[in-house]
């Protein structure tokens, strides 16, 4: 039988998180252990699948890819190992930033809310992974438009993200209705686990931002 979420992670799971949550406290206090935590006890491996997912789309490793929510910066380690040298990180938590910071990989990163507009220009980047994000909490379905803001017409877009928040939160809806304005197309959603030692359902979302030619 697989194990449970305790401790920081059990704070952020299951939906019931209200407007008082302190997102940025909690990840600045966990940010020191959150790589032991996730990949050492739960056996976290989205930003991998992610990363797996996000190679076939973007073939040129030296164009920049932003890294939205980038934590302690395990999504831009997937991409440094498959050979990505132009990675930029955001996250709404300075602690995680600092851990990211050490890694020595990423070009630039910033300290931006993604619940709001960020400084990004719009159409600043040719590519897009975010992995983790999309939580209860956190981000919900109406911040998606954001995400595509900020990169170029068809510029790949790969999410991951929890399916339980997916669900309660009608995601399906949204998505559609942002291929349905144009906003962008070839949309897939694909059912995984992301992590090995407990049940945690997934969805990997991957799109291509405004309208197809």
């Amino acid at each position: 039988m697989k194990k449970k979420a305790q401790g920081a992670l059990a704070a952020v799971t299951g939906t019931d998180h209200g407007p008082d949550f302190d997102v940025e406290g909690h990840y600045d206090t966990w940010a020191t252990a959150y790589d032991d935590d996730l990949l050492n006890e739960y056996g976290y491996i989205a930003p991998r699948i992610a990363a797996d997912a996000f190679e076939p789309l973007v073939q040129d490793k030296t164009q920049p890819v932003i890294d939205l929510a980038c934590g302690t910066g395990l999504v831009g380690r997937e991409l440094n190992r498959r050979g990505y040298t132009c990675i930029d990180g955001l996250d709404l938590s300075q602690g995680m930033l600092t851990e990211a910071k050490s890694l020595g990989i990423y070009r630039e990163l910033m300290q931006e809310d993604l619940t709001r507009r960020t400084s990004i220009q719009d159409g600043a980047y040719p590519s897009l992974i975010c992995v983790g994000s999309f939580a209860s909490g956190h981000l919900g379905p109406e911040h998606l438009r954001e995400v595509i803001r900020v990169v170029r017409p068809s510029a790949p877009i790969v999410i991951y993200m929890n399916a339980e928040h997916f669900d309660v939160k009608n995601f399906p809806n949204t998505l559609n209705k942002l291929e349905d304005e144009g906003l962008w197309h070839g949309l897939s959603v694909k059912d995984s686990n992301y992590m090995d030692q407990i049940d945690r359902r997934g969805k990997l979302i991957v799109a291509r931002s405004g309208k197809a030619s």
